[in-house]
């Protein structure tokens, strides 16, 4: 039997590694776009989902790490299904087509029959999560998150969350799961409605990511009455944990990336994966991270897809609460 030393066995898979880098590399530049890109959002301007594709479309024309310009197209409605619709159906096979996914995509086929979302595309990259918020209006009779839940035990549906899409009513709903509470949940098209409402004395409270509700509570215009994650934000120190108050709700996160349509070809797949693993890795993903409090995750491939397999059962567990 022929003996090979550690040197020579860890040359051998140092040089299998770099064989299969370069593969994937190769692949991936056999196809490259030929005219603009189209970069669906499945929401209103302004609210989360699109301020990150917008930011997106500067890193991927700024960097040049595409040949071609973008153009962002917003398809709100349907809690995400009419733009997941649009980019499934009407984009099928059409490499230079885009979509922004998240939470919401992937809940609203789960409550709402024969919605497109998330399954109907094929997912290149996760690339954020994000925590939640529950504010309300500094007029607001309610400060904090326990006060809301003890006021909805007392009289169910008594308080009033508005929610901007299925991903901030997964927050509500992991709140009620934990609590017994039951709220009174009004559905917006966008969080910037949802918060509009709250502002005009519409509705009690509502829920969304730093990005979409931060500079509103630095400004006094909305007050914070709790965070759903196991800290308090460093920028909202007076803001208070659900744990703080006595909820121990599940840790709840959103989280955003990007699909192409299915029917593709391969390379074009491998084009946009290697293109969205260049995006996570500049400085201008990283700052826009900080400045928007999120956290970063690029998953791709088999682990993209055991992400989504798992958050799938628990979106199905709390919409079953």
């Amino acid at each position: 039997m022929m003996k090979v030393n550690r040197r020579q066995f860890m040359s051998t898979i140092a040089a299998g590694l770099v064989f299969a880098v370069a593969g994937t590399s190769a692949f991936a530049a056999d196809w490259k776009p030929t005219r603009d890109i189209e970069f669906v959002v499945p929401n209103s301007a302004g609210g989360g989902n699109d301020l990150l594709a917008r930011s997106l479309a500067k890193i991927l024309t700024e960097e040049k790490l595409v040949p071609t310009s973008i153009a962002i197209v917003n398809k709100p409605g349907g809690a995400q299904a009419v733009g997941m619709g649009y980019a499934a159906t009407n984009k099928h096979g059409d490499p230079h087509t885009l979509a922004l996914i998240s939470t919401g995509s992937q809940v609203t086929p789960l409550s709402v029959k024969n919605a497109k979302g998330v399954r109907d595309l094929q997912p290149i990259a996760i690339l954020t999560v994000d925590d939640f918020l529950l504010v309300t209006s500094p007029k607001s009779k309610y400060k904090t998150a326990a006060e809301m839940v003890e006021a909805a035990k007392a009289r169910p549906r008594s308080v009033s969350i508005g929610i901007g899409g299925a991903t901030d009513e997964m927050a509500v709903a992991a709140l009620e799961l934990e609590t017994g509470a039951k709220f009174n949940i009004v559905r917006f098209d966008s969080t910037g409605d949802s918060v509009n409402a709250v502002l005009g004395g519409h509705v009690d409270a509502t829920t969304g990511n730093p990005v979409e509700l931060l500079s509103q509570v630095e400004g006094g215009n909305l007050k914070g009455a709790a965070v759903f994650r196991p800290t308090r934000f460093s920028v909202l120190p007076d803001v208070p944990t659900l744990t703080e108050q006595g909820i121990k709700a599940p840790v709840y996160q959103a989280w955003r990336g990007v699909a192409v349509p299915k029917g593709i070809p391969a390379e074009a797949q491998a084009y946009w994966q290697d293109v969205f693993r260049r995006v996570a890795a500049t400085k201008a993903f990283q700052d826009l991270i900080s400045a928007n409090r999120s956290e970063a995750k690029l998953l791709t491939g088999d682990e993209l897809n055991s992400y989504l397999d798992k958050q799938e059962e628990l979106y199905k567990r709390l919409l079953a609460r």
